[in-house]
C-alpha cells in the first residue's frame, strides 16, 4: 500500500511547500494523510490528495483563512471543495479588481507627475491638453469663505462615494469653477470634484440619487486650456487667489491640487486651468 502513497516529505516537494506546514493543515484539520504508521508515526500522502493540497494553498494564496476551510467540512469529514472553490473564484475576482484599480491610480499618478515636471518651470503661462473625463461633484459655494475642513470632508465624502459607484478615483481632486452668465445657470458656480475611471458598462452615468439630491456625475470633453501655477505655504491662500481670479476673469475653470516630488512638506500649488470654450456643465437644483 505504502509503495502507491507519497511520503509528507514527498508530497512538500512536490508542492513546494515545507514539512511543518503539511502538519500544520493537519494539526487543524484540513489536509489529512491517507496513512500514518503506527510504529514510525511517519505520514503518507495519496497521490489524489495533491489536488485537495492546492486548493488548500490557493485559498491561502486569496487570504482565505485556513481555519474557515473547517466550514466548508462535510458530514463525512471531507471538505466541499465545489463551495470552497466558488468562494475562491469569487474572491480572485475582487483582487483582480483591486490590482487593476490600484494600478489605474498609481498610472495616472505618475502621468500628472510627468505632466507637472514640464510645467514646473514654465514663468508665466502655459497651454495644457486636458482628455475628456467623467467628475463625481457636489456644488461649492465660491461666494463664502473658503473652510479648508469642510473641503477636505467633502472630498472624502466623494471618494466613498466613488467606491459605492464601483468607479476608480484617479488623480485628480478639486474645483470645477463656472463664473460666466447663462440663462441656465448664474454667475460663479462650482464643484467640488473626483475624477472617474468608469468601466466600459458605466459610460452613460446618471445624476446620483443621494439624501440631499447634489451628488451627480459629470463630463467635461477634452478640450485645451491655458494653465498657471499658484504657490503659497498656505493651502487656504492658494485657492482664495485662484477663486478671486476666475471671478474677476469669467469662464470656466478646473482648479486641481498638484502632486510634486519636488514640494516641500509645508508648501502648496494650486493648477487653474482656464478653458477656451463655454462648457454647458449643470449645476443641480
Amino acid at each position: 500500500m505504502r509503495n502507491s502513497l507519497l511520503s509528507i516529505g514527498e508530497a512538500a516537494k512536490l508542492k513546494n511547500v515545507s514539512i511543518k506546514a503539511l502538519r500544520y493543515y493537519e494539526k487543524l484539520g484540513i489536509f489529512n494523510p491517507a496513512y500514518i504508521d503506527p510504529q514510525s508515526g511517519y505520514r503518507y500522502y495519496s497521490p489524489a490528495q495533491l489536488f485537495d493540497l492546492d486548493v488548500i494553498l490557493t485559498c491561502g494564496e486569496l487570504g482565505i483563512p485556513l481555519k474557515h476551510i473547517l466550514d466548508y467540512q462535510t458530514e463525512q469529514g471531507t471538505i466541499d471543495l465545489r463551495q470552497l472553490l466558488i468562494e475562491g473564484s469569487e474572491l480572485a475576482e475582487q483582487k483582480m479588481k483591486r490590482a487593476h484599480q490600484s494600478l489605474l491610480q498609481i498610472n495616472s499618478y505618475l502621468e500628472e507627475m510627468e505632466q507637472q515636471d514640464s510645467f514646473r518651470h514654465c514663468a508665466n503661462t502655459y497651454t495644457r491638453t486636458m482628455p475628456s473625463h467623467y467628475f463625481c461633484a457636489k456644488p461649492w459655494d465660491i461666494n463664502r469663505a473658503f473652510e479648508i475642513k469642510k473641503y477636505l470632508k467633502t472630498m472624502s465624502d466623494l471618494y466613498q462615494l466613488a467606491d459605492q459607484l464601483d468607479t476608480t478615483p484617479l488623480y485628480f481632486q478639486g474645483l470645477l469653477i463656472d463664473t460666466t452668465s447663462t440663462e441656465k445657470a448664474p454667475a460663479c458656480q462650482a464643484y467640488v470634484a473626483v475624477d472617474l475611471y468608469p468601466s466600459k458598462s458605466r459610460v452613460d452615468m446618471p445624476a446620483i440619487d443621494t439624501p440631499n439630491n447634489k451628488t451627480t456625475i459629470e463630463y467635461l470633453p477634452e478640450d485645451t486650456y491655458t494653465g498657471f501655477r499658484i504657490e503659497s505655504n498656505d493651502l487656504t491662500e492658494c485657492v482664495d487667489t485662484a477663486l478671486t481670479y476666475a471671478k474677476e476673469h469669467p469662464g470656466f475653470y478646473v482648479m486641481t491640487e498638484i502632486w510634486d516630488a519636488e514640494l516641500a512638506a509645508n508648501t502648496f500649488i494650486i493648477e487653474l486651468l482656464q478653458s477656451g470654450k463655454i462648457l454647458n456643465v449643470s449645476v443641480p437644483d
